[in-house]
């Protein structure tokens, strides 16, 4: 397995940035699972998606 979560951040604070983008994939998915969580949790009739809401965040 690869770097941790942890140490790609670490890597980005010592002016890595674009280890930046390997964190954004590793956890788009995670972050639209729970996006999608919330948003059924809301009375129907919504218009945002998944997709929306965890981008606006």
């Amino acid at each position: 397995m690869g770097e941790s979560l942890t140490q790609l951040l670490e890597r980005s604070q010592e002016g890595n940035p674009e280890v930046l983008n390997e964190v954004y994939q590793r956890c788009y998915e995670e972050i639209r699972k729970l996006a999608m969580y919330q948003l059924n949790r809301l009375k129907p009739g919504n218009t945002i998606t998944p997709t929306v809401l965890m981008h606006e965040c």
